[in-house]
């Protein structure tokens, strides 16, 4: 998961957290590694025998132990076969790395696309990394054969062992910015837990030197989290915290057209909480309070309209101060400079739902909205239910339209319990994440020439690529939205099942 513009918040918000590494003792270090294989891959620049990947990713893994230096031990985890609605993401992650090297007519000679569960590459990673792990006692490794992303790896790992890991602090590194939120969560349950990430990542930020290493302290964020909130209890505003903070956006779901981390989202968000005063989340079971989060988003109806003009004028704004330099920056960019949408909606604002939702019916929005919202509460607290859930819009819908399907009752559920279907496999993920013109040369050869005919003949919609991109509310065009083909998963999954078996 990832959440940029969060991590610059935190960081500009809570300077605090950062201590210095020499005044703490590392006990566990557990690693979310995938981000290793891109510093490879860039430091290469260019990839003809895998083998040196695999070796440069080993030893950067090495690297990082000695520097932080565990007392105990390393838990290494890179991403496997994730929940579907992270797939979703990640589809449209790679179809736009594609479209991207096509535009810049990039001449790259290697698809980062490789570095995805299943793939040649990634299974003879795992496959090495498994060989120079097997006699190193100290050094857990889960690879990309294992399902989960990395970070949710780690800390299901935390919660199954909890013994072992009360009153040791566990330092976890990692780049995406969803890692604070985790983090923030194992500390709600008790654990001491530390993110770590190279300086150059931060440095400038005020009173940071780069030739030191840091660590970001989370029980120091929690009590400003605290005093933020002005709740009388730590846990309950983290988890109160955290659970508002969802409305900004994240992997799994878009931010709402009046929230913007950018434009002081996370304070109004926090302005509304101290307003009503009422506990989002039981402590003692960690499920919603409908009654309370609907009086919630109630203080979030009263000025929504003048907060979403607030962020169409900012995003009219940015086109004065874009200057793209070299094509990659233009690019970049290029969402700034499309405002046709933003323009129009500041003087058509009864018209969201039609222009942007694209639908007058926002019963099925708000209540898949509410669906996702419970189902990341859930599977950031390592409750992964209902297997199958997602948020089919590119945008969210209004408070005020949302406070209409908020339940009145603190037992309802949007989740469907009793609802399974099998794991999604590894090469149905391939099939679904990768465009068409990556599959003959990605998907292992095996699996592709006993697969794609029928795939293809069951889900004709998988080889297309003419995909319109949108841009509204969005600064950076790795941010603009993708409006694809539904792909039904299951049919996928079956046909891949069915033909492996």
């Amino acid at each position: 998961m990832g959440i940029p513009s969060y991590f610059n918040f935190i960081l500009k918000n809570h300077k605090n957290i950062l201590i210095k590494k020499q005044f703490l003792r590392c006990d566990d270090l557990c690693i979310d590694a995938n981000s290793l294989i891109y510093d490879c891959i860039h430091e290469l620049k260019e990839v003809n025998d895998y083998d040196i990947v695999y070796k440069m990713v080993y030893e950067h893994i090495m690297t990082l132990i000695s520097v932080i230096n565990p007392a105990r031990n390393t838990y290494v985890c890179f991403d496997g076969v994730p929940a579907f609605p992270k797939m979703l993401q990640q589809r449209q992650r790679r179809f736009k790395s594609v479209l991207t090297k096509q535009i810049l007519q990039s001449q790259e000679s290697w698809n980062t696309n490789h570095i995805t569960p299943g793939t040649i590459f990634m299974t003879g990673l795992d496959d090495y990394l498994s060989q120079k792990f097997k006699n190193q006692k100290k050094i857990i490794f889960s690879g990309s054969d294992v399902p989960m992303e990395g970070e949710h790896k780690i800390c299901n790992l935390i919660r199954s062992r909890s013994s072992s890991y009360i009153d040791k602090n566990i330092v976890i590194y990692g780049l995406d910015a969803d890692l604070i939120m985790l983090g923030l969560l194992l500390h709600a349950e008790g654990f001491n837990t530390y993110l770590y990430k190279e300086t150059k990542h931060f440095e400038y930020i005020s009173n940071v030197d780069k030739d030191e290493y840091y660590y970001f302290c989370l029980n120091v964020l929690a009590s400003e989290i605290d005093i933020l909130l002005a709740n009388e209890n730590k846990i309950q505003s983290v988890m109160d915290y955290i659970f508002i903070c969802f409305l900004c956006g994240n992997d799994f779901m878009p931010h709402l057209p009046s929230i913007q981390i950018r434009n002081d989202g996370i304070h109004q968000l926090i302005d509304s909480y101290k307003k009503t005063n009422k506990p989002l989340i039981c402590c003692d079971n960690k499920t919603i309070q409908w009654t309370s989060f609907r009086n919630f988003v109630q203080t979030l109806c009263n000025n929504e309209e003048d907060h979403i003009k607030e962020n169409l004028q900012w995003k009219i704004n940015a086109k004065k101060y874009v200057k793209g330099i070299t094509y990659e920056d233009k690019l970049n960019f290029l969402p700034c400079m499309d405002v046709e949408k933003e323009k129009y909606l500041l003087d058509n604002m009864d018209t969201y739902n039609s222009y942007i939702l694209e639908t007058n019916e926002c019963a099925d929005v708000c209540k898949s909205y509410l669906k996702i919202l419970e189902w990341t509460w859930y599977y950031y607290n390592g409750m992964n239910n209902d297997n199958r859930v997602y948020y089919s819009y590119s945008y969210g819908p209004k408070f005020t339209d949302l406070f209409e399907y908020i339940p009145i009752f603190n037992s309802h559920t949007f989740l469907d319990t009793e609802y399974t279907q099998p794991d999604i496999d590894v090469y149905t993920q391939l099939f679904f994440v990768l465009p068409h013109i990556n599959h003959e040369e990605i998907i292992p050869p095996s699996i592709y020439q006993s697969c794609y005919k029928d795939v293809y003949t069951h889900l004709p919609q998988m080889k297309n690529m003419n995909y319109s991109f949108h841009y509204f509310l969005c600064k950076y065009f790795w941010e603009s939205h993708l409006h694809m083909d539904k792909i039904n998963i299951d049919t996928l999954n079956n046909i891949i099942l069915h033909l492996k078996n």
